[in-house]
């Protein structure tokens, strides 16, 4: 099978690896098509990837050129004769509808992953996708439920981007006596409440021993680093955290997060985006490194967090987590979930894409 994966942004690079090594396990020809921006994401198993072709879209090219080199993906793309085109972002991408709508009467079959199932709604521009593209990836099997969609062409399926390159492992000091607990990604106040980690760790009586990670620099957004870190300076925190001035390089982000006792979720649940239409990149962190979690209660619902999470509902109620439950749950076996195994993801996906 001769397949292109196509990612134009500089995000969910995260799921790209997954897809790579599902599809060369079935001896499949696989061409990247990624934004130069992502080479050295992808670097670490470039060795796998039959041809990489690097497109540009940069803003502040002229109208004329971004034209250009559109009609040059597209020449390149029908020139290669593909059997299947992969999307891994199939939403929200004029570069996306033009491709797909050139595309409509080929042979060439378009199958996307998407992130966000709210778009599969009243947005104009998923339906535009929904054109060419049938067949959709979710990224748990919760969705395949959380939002039904009334388009009855769509069908939809789930594979986890739960395996990772084989990174160079980093040395990190972690002393016996710390518990780790690790946030990945950049200090966001829109995405995760640092609010009530902070409120319970001043509920928590001894609290020394534990180190919070933060995987993500610190003032990649300037104004939410800087609130960040004056609330650890008001509160005499710094101690319980690690932070980071740069980009967190993928050794260093991994190395650190297999290092870690534990994973935390604590994302902003102040609608439904999290209940009903998407999954944090967190969760796959988590599940691929065979972490415990420790997540808020809303996220329950999620059938594969019942073994290896911990739940908190308040901040009342994660200190309680951080004052009795860490020491004796570290010491918990991790429950290991048949369907995350690399053979079952990988025949999921194929069958998926071949159906």
């Amino acid at each position: 099978m001769n397949v292109a994966l196509i990612e134009f942004n500089n995000y969910h690079q995260e799921c790209i690896y997954s897809q790579v090594k599902f599809l060369k396990t079935d001896h499949s020809k696989v061409t990247l098509i990624i934004n130069p921006k992502s080479k050295n994401l992808t670097a670490s198993y470039s060795h796998l990837i039959d041809e990489t072709y690097y497109y540009d879209k940069k803003a502040s090219f002229s109208f004329i050129k971004k034209l250009f080199l559109l009609f040059k993906l597209y020449r390149f793309i029908v020139q290669k004769k593909f059997d299947k085109i992969i999307f891994n972002t199939a939403s929200s991408s004029k570069t996306i509808i033009f491709i797909t709508l050139l595309l409509k009467f080929s042979d060439v079959e378009c199958i996307g992953t998407i992130h966000n199932l709210k778009k599969m709604g009243g947005s104009f521009s998923q339906k535009l996708l929904n054109i060419k593209i049938k067949k959709y990836f979710v990224l748990n099997d919760f969705l395949l439920s959380s939002h039904p969609i009334k388009n009855t062409e769509i069908r939809l399926n789930s594979y986890y981007p739960i395996f990772f390159p084989d990174y160079k492992t980093c040395q990190v000091n972690k002393p016996t006596n710390e518990i780790w607990i690790s946030i990945p990604g950049e200090v966001n106040f829109k995405r995760r409440d640092y609010s009530i980690v902070i409120e319970s760790l001043l509920k928590t009586t001894n609290s020394s021993h534990l180190k919070f990670i933060i995987l993500g620099k610190i003032n990649a957004i300037p104004k939410d680093g800087e609130v960040f870190l004056e609330l650890l300076s008001k509160h005499g925190l710094k101690t319980n955290f690690i932070t980071f001035d740069a980009f967190v390089e993928n050794d260093l982000f991994f190395s650190y997060l297999k290092a870690s006792d534990y994973i935390l979720a604590n994302l902003q649940l102040n609608d439904n985006s999290y209940l009903k239409y998407k999954i944090s990149g967190v969760l796959n962190l988590a599940f691929g490194l065979d972490k415990r979690l420790i997540a808020p209660s809303k996220l329950n619902i999620i059938k594969d967090l019942e073994e290896n999470t911990l739940f908190y509902d308040s901040s009342e109620g994660l200190s309680k987590l951080l004052s009795n439950n860490l020491q004796t749950e570290k010491d918990t076996d991790f429950i290991l979930n048949k369907m995350m195994d690399y053979k079952v993801q990988q025949k999921k996906y194929i069958d998926f894409i071949n159906s």
